[in-house]
Protein backbone atom coordinates (compact mmCIF):
# COMPACT_ATOMS: atom_id res chain seq x y z
CA UNK A 1 0.00 0.00 0.00
CA UNK A 2 1.32 3.58 -0.97
CA UNK A 3 0.98 5.83 1.90
CA UNK A 4 3.37 8.40 1.42
CA UNK A 5 2.78 9.00 -2.54
CA UNK A 6 6.12 7.38 -3.41
CA UNK A 7 5.99 4.08 -4.85
CA UNK A 8 9.28 1.94 -4.02
CA UNK A 9 10.85 0.15 -6.50
CA UNK A 10 9.65 -2.87 -5.09
CA UNK A 11 6.66 -1.96 -5.05
CA UNK A 12 6.55 -0.88 -8.44
CA UNK A 13 8.18 -4.59 -9.50
CA UNK A 14 5.67 -6.73 -7.62
CA UNK A 15 2.75 -4.34 -8.45
CA UNK A 16 0.54 -4.62 -11.83
CA UNK A 17 2.01 -1.07 -12.96
CA UNK A 18 -0.72 0.21 -15.21
CA UNK A 19 -3.18 -0.41 -12.20
CA UNK A 20 -0.92 1.28 -9.74
CA UNK A 21 -0.45 4.40 -11.89
CA UNK A 22 -3.91 5.06 -11.52
CA UNK A 23 -4.48 4.18 -7.79
CA UNK A 24 -1.95 6.97 -7.50
CA UNK A 25 -3.35 9.19 -10.08
CA UNK A 26 -6.92 8.91 -7.99
CA UNK A 27 -5.08 8.96 -4.54
CA UNK A 28 -4.20 12.79 -5.94
CA UNK A 29 -7.41 13.78 -7.34
CA UNK A 30 -8.58 13.21 -3.50
CA UNK A 31 -6.02 15.44 -2.36
CA UNK A 32 -7.04 18.07 -5.10
CA UNK A 33 -10.66 17.97 -4.36
CA UNK A 34 -9.78 18.83 -1.09
CA UNK A 35 -7.80 21.68 -2.36
CA UNK A 36 -4.50 20.22 -1.45
CA UNK A 37 -3.19 21.06 -4.59
CA UNK A 38 0.64 20.95 -3.06
CA UNK A 39 -0.57 16.68 -1.86
CA UNK A 40 -1.54 16.43 -5.31
CA UNK A 41 1.02 17.38 -7.72
CA UNK A 42 3.54 15.05 -6.75
CA UNK A 43 1.17 11.87 -7.27
CA UNK A 44 0.57 13.20 -10.39
CA UNK A 45 3.90 13.08 -11.34
CA UNK A 46 4.65 9.82 -9.72
CA UNK A 47 1.61 8.45 -12.09
CA UNK A 48 2.98 10.08 -15.33
CA UNK A 49 6.30 8.88 -14.74
CA UNK A 50 4.76 4.96 -13.68
CA UNK A 51 2.49 5.25 -17.06
CA UNK A 52 5.52 6.56 -19.32
CA UNK A 53 7.39 3.67 -17.58
CA UNK A 54 4.76 0.79 -18.66
CA UNK A 55 4.00 2.62 -22.27
CA UNK A 56 0.70 3.02 -20.36
CA UNK A 57 -1.01 5.60 -22.81
CA UNK A 58 -3.95 5.91 -21.56
CA UNK A 59 -2.16 6.31 -17.62
CA UNK A 60 0.06 9.29 -19.60
CA UNK A 61 -3.11 11.34 -20.98
CA UNK A 62 -4.83 10.99 -17.61
CA UNK A 63 -1.91 11.75 -15.86
CA UNK A 64 -1.04 14.47 -17.89
CA UNK A 65 -4.83 16.19 -17.89
CA UNK A 66 -4.60 16.05 -14.16
CA UNK A 67 -1.26 18.20 -14.22
CA UNK A 68 -3.47 20.54 -16.79
CA UNK A 69 -5.80 21.18 -13.65
CA UNK A 70 -2.99 21.97 -11.23
CA UNK A 71 -1.43 24.78 -13.71
CA UNK A 72 -5.36 25.79 -14.33
CA UNK A 73 -6.32 26.20 -10.78
CA UNK A 74 -2.47 28.23 -9.93
CA UNK A 75 -3.23 30.69 -12.99
CA UNK A 76 -0.75 29.10 -15.00
CA UNK A 77 -3.45 29.02 -18.10
CA UNK A 78 -0.15 28.81 -21.12
CA UNK A 79 1.13 25.60 -18.99
CA UNK A 80 -2.10 24.70 -18.12
CA UNK A 81 -2.96 24.48 -22.12
CA UNK A 82 0.43 22.69 -22.75
CA UNK A 83 -0.70 19.91 -20.75
CA UNK A 84 -4.09 19.64 -22.17
CA UNK A 85 -3.09 19.92 -25.70
CA UNK A 86 -0.55 17.11 -25.10
CA UNK A 87 -2.92 14.90 -23.19
CA UNK A 88 -5.52 15.33 -26.52
CA UNK A 89 -3.57 14.26 -28.26
CA UNK A 90 -2.76 11.10 -26.98
CA UNK A 91 -6.10 10.25 -25.94
CA UNK A 92 -7.11 10.88 -29.20
CA UNK A 93 -4.32 8.68 -30.82
CA UNK A 94 -5.46 5.83 -27.81
CA UNK A 95 -9.63 6.64 -28.72
CA UNK A 96 -10.28 7.57 -25.39
CA UNK A 97 -13.19 9.78 -26.34
CA UNK A 98 -14.41 10.46 -22.90
CA UNK A 99 -11.51 11.88 -21.91
CA UNK A 100 -11.13 13.80 -25.21
CA UNK A 101 -14.50 15.48 -24.86
CA UNK A 102 -12.82 16.25 -21.66
CA UNK A 103 -9.98 17.96 -22.47
CA UNK A 104 -11.89 19.81 -25.09
CA UNK A 105 -14.01 21.25 -22.31
CA UNK A 106 -11.01 21.58 -20.60
CA UNK A 107 -9.19 23.63 -23.38
CA UNK A 108 -12.46 25.52 -24.56
CA UNK A 109 -12.27 27.20 -20.36
CA UNK A 110 -8.76 28.41 -20.88
CA UNK A 111 -9.64 29.73 -23.89
CA UNK A 112 -12.82 31.79 -22.38
CA UNK A 113 -10.52 32.89 -19.41
CA UNK A 114 -8.10 34.06 -21.55
CA UNK A 115 -10.29 35.65 -23.73
CA UNK A 116 -10.42 33.61 -26.90
CA UNK A 117 -13.62 33.39 -27.17
CA UNK A 118 -13.62 32.24 -30.50
CA UNK A 119 -11.34 29.34 -29.78
CA UNK A 120 -13.33 28.50 -26.55
CA UNK A 121 -16.72 28.15 -28.55
CA UNK A 122 -14.88 25.83 -31.11
CA UNK A 123 -13.43 23.61 -28.00
CA UNK A 124 -16.76 23.63 -26.98
CA UNK A 125 -18.64 22.59 -30.42
CA UNK A 126 -15.95 19.73 -30.71
CA UNK A 127 -16.49 18.93 -26.87
CA UNK A 128 -20.36 18.24 -28.00
CA UNK A 129 -19.37 16.31 -30.98
CA UNK A 130 -17.27 13.99 -28.84
CA UNK A 131 -19.55 13.91 -25.96
CA UNK A 132 -22.70 13.51 -28.00
CA UNK A 133 -21.20 10.45 -30.02
CA UNK A 134 -20.46 8.14 -26.67
CA UNK A 135 -23.88 9.06 -24.70
CA UNK A 136 -21.95 10.78 -22.16
CA UNK A 137 -24.77 13.28 -20.70
CA UNK A 138 -23.55 14.07 -17.52
CA UNK A 139 -20.44 15.75 -19.34
CA UNK A 140 -22.52 17.14 -22.10
CA UNK A 141 -24.59 19.12 -19.78
CA UNK A 142 -21.10 20.77 -18.52
CA UNK A 143 -20.02 21.58 -21.34
CA UNK A 144 -23.52 22.81 -22.48
CA UNK A 145 -23.88 25.30 -19.46
CA UNK A 146 -20.15 26.41 -20.51
CA UNK A 147 -20.92 27.19 -23.95
CA UNK A 148 -24.33 28.93 -23.25
CA UNK A 149 -22.66 31.38 -20.11
CA UNK A 150 -20.18 32.08 -22.82
CA UNK A 151 -22.95 32.78 -25.80
CA UNK A 152 -24.55 35.42 -22.80
CA UNK A 153 -21.77 36.91 -22.64
CA UNK A 154 -20.92 37.79 -26.05
CA UNK A 155 -24.64 38.68 -26.14
CA UNK A 156 -25.41 35.83 -28.67
CA UNK A 157 -28.52 36.03 -26.82
CA UNK A 158 -30.65 33.77 -29.36
CA UNK A 159 -28.14 30.80 -29.75
CA UNK A 160 -27.84 30.92 -25.50
CA UNK A 161 -31.14 30.28 -24.82
CA UNK A 162 -31.07 27.13 -27.75
CA UNK A 163 -27.95 26.15 -25.60
CA UNK A 164 -29.49 26.56 -22.38
CA UNK A 165 -32.77 25.23 -23.73
CA UNK A 166 -31.46 21.86 -24.79
CA UNK A 167 -29.12 21.56 -21.46
CA UNK A 168 -31.89 22.47 -19.04
CA UNK A 169 -34.33 19.47 -20.80
CA UNK A 170 -31.09 17.44 -20.87
CA UNK A 171 -30.94 17.50 -17.26
CA UNK A 172 -34.73 16.92 -16.50
CA UNK A 173 -34.55 14.01 -18.33
CA UNK A 174 -31.44 12.38 -16.76
CA UNK A 175 -33.03 13.66 -13.47
CA UNK A 176 -29.89 15.70 -12.50
CA UNK A 177 -31.64 18.45 -10.14
CA UNK A 178 -28.15 20.24 -9.41
CA UNK A 179 -27.25 20.93 -13.11
CA UNK A 180 -31.10 22.08 -13.55
CA UNK A 181 -31.03 24.29 -10.96
CA UNK A 182 -27.81 25.46 -12.33
CA UNK A 183 -29.05 25.81 -15.75
CA UNK A 184 -31.87 28.01 -14.64
CA UNK A 185 -29.79 30.59 -12.82
CA UNK A 186 -27.99 30.95 -15.92
CA UNK A 187 -31.32 31.00 -17.83
CA UNK A 188 -32.60 33.89 -15.98
CA UNK A 189 -29.27 36.01 -15.69
CA UNK A 190 -29.80 35.92 -19.38
CA UNK A 191 -33.11 37.16 -19.26
CA UNK A 192 -32.68 39.68 -16.29
CA UNK A 193 -29.12 41.20 -18.60
CA UNK A 194 -31.79 41.60 -21.39
CA UNK A 195 -34.09 43.49 -19.17
CA UNK A 196 -36.66 40.27 -19.55
CA UNK A 197 -37.92 40.28 -16.47
CA UNK A 198 -41.34 38.08 -16.97
CA UNK A 199 -39.11 35.68 -19.00
CA UNK A 200 -36.48 35.31 -15.99
CA UNK A 201 -39.34 34.27 -13.30
CA UNK A 202 -40.28 30.84 -14.38
CA UNK A 203 -36.31 29.70 -14.34
CA UNK A 204 -35.74 31.93 -10.57
CA UNK A 205 -38.51 30.46 -9.11
CA UNK A 206 -37.67 26.81 -10.54
CA UNK A 207 -34.14 27.22 -9.72
CA UNK A 208 -35.04 28.48 -5.94
CA UNK A 209 -37.89 25.28 -5.66
CA UNK A 210 -34.44 22.63 -6.77
CA UNK A 211 -32.46 24.57 -4.03
CA UNK A 212 -35.07 24.29 -1.69
CA UNK A 213 -35.56 20.91 -2.26
CA UNK A 214 -32.17 19.50 -2.16
CA UNK A 215 -31.64 22.13 1.24
CA UNK A 216 -28.98 23.95 -0.82
CA UNK A 217 -28.93 27.14 1.63
CA UNK A 218 -26.08 28.66 -0.50
CA UNK A 219 -27.95 28.57 -3.58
Amino acid sequence: MITTGQATTAERRQSNPTALADTVRLKGTEHRDRGQTSKAEPLYLESLQLAEMTGFESGRAHALNCLGSIEQRRGNLEAASRYFESALVIATRSRELHLVGMLQQNLGVVSDIRGNSVAARAYYRAALTTLDLIGDAGTVLKVLNNLGYLCAKEQRDDEARSVLRRAVTMARETGDLMSEGIIEENRAELELSVGDIEAAYPSIDRALSIADGRDDTMR
